[in-house]
């Protein structure tokens, strides 16, 4: 028959030369078997014996191989990976992951072989670039812990648990937090130093404005606690509980940025008046009578807890006394001038 040609190993035919062939075409036979040699294994150009076993050349990686040079292998459960360690992608629907896991993450998985099961995972998720690691110890998987790479803030008032935060982030490191509205009763509003905005709700303390400073605090909705700082220079306190929020009560002295008002025109004897601010008053009150044995007395909250005269004798008549008393009123407490005989009222002042 006529003499086989090939290109490859795989182009030559085992069953030749037959038996039938001349014997001028052997040494054609060996020509076309060196060919074909050199052809396929045209890389074998070092003169260096190959001492690799076969099992050990078929076990040589190809590019994908454990997710090497390809793409990654797609799994569902990190708890069931099989002993080899490669680069995975998740492909959802496993219960032993990392929180938040998405289809599309990534994991490295490392596997030792000392022992009984050496292993540790690497998790990297794609949505908010954090890393979650664990380890195989004794006969379980350890927890998954969050290692967050560098600042992982969306913005300065991203909640994000174990975020790291960035400068300025709920008004740490730089300027107070300045979002743009914000309700100052919302018992939920974040932790966080805020630059008071333009156009904010809520109930503010006596004279806050816009600009001002507010520190919160808060564990929950029933245990808040907020300070606020006024450019007037007075500083305020209040706590929400049961609910509901409590006054703003005001930390500076009396007569700390208050002054003294005369308010004789608006008050008068035996009428019930509150404190409606969220600080301290000083209420002073000065009356004058002809009548036999008048006094005046303070009364707070219907508690009377001063007492003055004001008439007197000169053995003949009664004459008119001007006498004064003066009363701290706390914030909301309720506050007036009782009195026994017809008294004329000559002062009555309020530092407020």
């Amino acid at each position: 028959m006529s003499l086989e040609t090939a290109s490859f190993i795989k182009g030559l035919v085992a069953t030749n030369p037959e038996g039938t062939d001349p014997k001028s075409q052997g040494d054609d036979h060996l020509r076309l078997l060196k060919a074909v040699l050199q052809s396929q294994f045209s890389g074998f150009t070092d003169g260096v014996p190959i001492t690799r076993k076969e099992s050990e050349i078929n076990a040589m990686l190809i590019a994908g191989a454990f997710g090497l040079g390809g793409n990654a292998i797609p799994f569902a459960e990190a708890n069931g990976l099989p002993h080899q360690s490669g680069f995975y992608v998740y492909n959802g629907g496993g219960v032993s992951n990392p929180p938040g896991a998405a289809l599309g993450d990534l994991m490295i998985h490392l596997h030792g072989v000392l022992g009984s099961g050496e292993t540790a995972q690497i998790w990297f998720k794609n949505s908010n670039s954090f890393v979650f690691v664990r380890a195989y110890a004794a006969t379980s998987y350890t927890a998954w812990k969050s290692i967050p790479l560098g600042p992982n803030q969306t913005s300065l008032v991203d909640s994000t648990p174990g975020a790291i935060l960035q400068a300025g982030s709920f008004g740490l490191g730089i300027n107070g937090s300045n979002q743009t509205l914000i309700n100052i009763d919302d018992p939920y509003l974040l932790d966080a130093m805020y630059g008071v905005p333009p156009g904010f709700a809520g109930t503010a303390p006596s004279g806050g404005i816009a600009g001002d400073m507010l520190l919160v605090l808060c564990y929950s909705a029933g245990h808040t606690f907020q300070i606020w700082a006024g450019q007037n220079g007075l500083l305020y306190v209040r706590r929400r509980l049961t609910g509901a929020w409590l006054p703003w009560m005001c930390l500076n002295g009396l007569g700390q940025g208050q002054s003294w008002q005369n308010l004789l025109a608006s008050r008068a004897i035996g009428t019930s008046y509150t404190n409606t601010t969220n600080r301290s008053i000083e209420v002073q009150v000065t009356a004058s009578s002809t009548v036999a044995g008048a006094f005046i007395s303070g009364y707070q909250n219907g508690i009377e807890i001063c007492r003055v005269s004001t008439s007197e004798s000169n053995g003949v008549t009664w004459q008119a006394v001007a006498a004064c008393f003066s009363m701290t009123v706390p914030p909301g407490g309720t506050y007036a001038a009782l009195q026994t005989g017809a008294n004329s009222l000559v002062l009555w002042n309020e530092l407020r």
